[in-house]
């Protein structure tokens, strides 16, 4: 019992450390969903910070293997320990979280230990962010949560961190083309976790458009370099 307690800590000083806004969101969730959202989004932090935490590619892909097999492991009953394991293991059956979508996050998620930014910035956001709310919709309301809102956060949040990495947009992209197509896709979410997490995008997306630089050429910018763009993100 204390084990499974330092556990579901670790969840949960994870997520507020390094994912305070999704935090935010899970803190207004009913209790008996917090668990299980914690879990998750740590499983979410680990897989997303592969590129920050591992010094080749090669050692990134082996990890997203392990979750694969650990994931598979525990769907037969047979654990691997691990402080995000055993929790995310319990949502999984406690909530029927479906095999695919984490699949779906653990593919995508191959794309982010290239160098180079995603060659469909939307359809890795779908898969990733979209994935994840998709998810925790599960958890809080039994239903599938909005991929629509999930997308539009993980847009605008590719946004901020390309502002504070100095990552260069893909070619065909600018960002209040982005931040538009972000926009659009939130529509009416029907859990909980989806309108917080809506109402969230939208506050970055309006620190967006309060900004004094013209980015309909964002080119002229280079790759992301305004001090701008680092303030308005909290990244400055």
């Amino acid at each position: 019992m204390a084990e499974q307690s330092n556990d579901a800590a670790y969840c949960r000083d994870r997520v507020c450390r390094f994912d305070p806004d999704r935090a935010a969101v899970i803190a207004f969730q009913p209790a008996e969903s917090r668990p299980g959202l914690y879990a998750l989004h740590a499983f979410n932090l680990e897989v997303a910070q592969l590129r920050e935490t591992v010094g080749e590619p090669a050692l990134g892909a082996m990890r997203l293997q392990w979750w694969r097999d650990a994931l598979g492991e525990a769907a037969a009953g047979r654990e691997r320990r691990h402080a995000v394991l055993q929790p995310l293991a319990a949502a999984i059956r406690g909530h029927d979280l479906p095999e695919e979508g984490f699949r779906r996050l653990l593919d995508a998620r191959e794309a982010d230990l290239e160098a180079a930014p995603p060659a469909d910035l939307p359809a890795y956001a779908r898969e990733t962010g979209g994935t994840l709310a998709a998810l925790a919709g599960r958890i809080v309301s039994g239903q599938a949560g909005s991929e629509d809102t999930g997308t539009a956060w993980a847009l605008v949040g590719w946004l901020r961190a390309a502002a504070f990495f100095g990552w260069t947009l893909p070619e065909e992209s600018e960002p209040r083309a982005i931040a538009t197509e972000a926009l659009a896709l939130l529509g009416t979410a029907g859990d909980s976790y989806g309108r917080a997490l809506a109402a969230l995008t939208r506050g970055y997306i309006r620190k967006l458009e309060r900004l004094d630089y013209d980015l309909s050429d964002s080119r002229a910018a280079g790759p992301l370099r305004l001090r701008g763009w680092r303030i308005a993100f909290g990244r400055g």
